[in-house]
């Protein structure tokens, strides 16, 4: 299955500090456009796959865990032990299927003003890849189903032998009562699948030539179109329809 990043297309500008609802990843999501905040839709974890560290989220223990995402910090490279190096918050986690593909999508607000290189690496497609941070309370071996609770009790399989093949076996932990604790921007993730969905730059409803009407009847949008858009291309148009309106006014 392939992930894409969403092109950012200027349709309609939110006023900051609106409650909105928006269709993005096959979703519904809600909340509130803060400024200088960007938005995202991000694949976080897959269901019943062993990941490339070697563990395994089942579907009944992701069902259980999934909404622990909600309220924890974005950071990179999983620097989540120092605050100071949070870049956003995960907004809302949701449970998704699509046949046999079982997965968690979060939204997630990046802190644009304060990193802007991040949000441009996103926005531009450069950056794509995510990874969770969680604990668990144990987990068991998938050869000998051994329960370990902490790193000094596994097993011999998962100790010298986990992501590997074991007798023509997978050797995986299964991890249980998860909570999660973090989503980072990574350059290559475990879960290949884990990956930005969607940008969610501008309220979807308005194609391109509406909004250049509307800029074109209304000055008050028009300037709020220049003030916010994070298109060169974008600002140039608004500002010539802008300044066509002045010049006929004064004819």
């Amino acid at each position: 299955m392939i992930f894409k990043i969403a092109s950012v297309e200027l349709l309609e500008h939110i006023p900051d500090n609106q409650t909105i609802s928006v269709q993005a990843a096959g979703e519904n999501w809600t909340y509130t456009k803060k400024p200088g905040m960007l938005y995202i839709v991000a694949r976080a974890v897959t269901a019943d796959v062993p990941n490339g560290n070697g563990d395994r989220f089942s579907e009944p223990e992701l069902r259980k865990a999934y909404k622990t995402f909600i309220g924890k910090g974005v950071f990179v490279n999983h620097a989540s032990s120092d605050i100071e190096k949070k870049r956003g918050l995960i907004l809302d986690a949701k449970w998704a299927e699509n046949g046999n593909d079982k997965y968690v999508k979060c939204l997630l607000e990046i802190n644009a003003d304060a990193f802007p290189e991040l949000a441009r690496m996103i926005k531009s497609g450069h950056t794509t890849d995510l990874s969770m941070g969680c604990s668990v309370k144990y987990s068991t071996c998938s050869i000998c189903n051994h329960k370990a609770a902490s790193v000094n009790l596994y097993c011999g399989h998962i100790k010298h032998h986990k992501g590997s093949i074991y007798n023509g076996l997978p050797v995986f932990e299964d991890n249980h009562d998860i909570e999660f604790i973090e989503l980072s921007i990574v350059s290559k993730a475990a879960d290949s699948t884990a990956k930005v969905l969607e940008v969610l730059a501008r309220k979807k409803g308005l194609d391109l030539q509406q909004v250049l009407q509307k800029a074109a009847a209304d000055p008050m949008y028009a300037d709020s179109l220049i003030n916010n858009s994070d298109d060169s291309i974008e600002r140039v148009v608004i500002k010539a329809i802008k300044r066509a309106n002045q010049i006929r006014g004064t004819k």
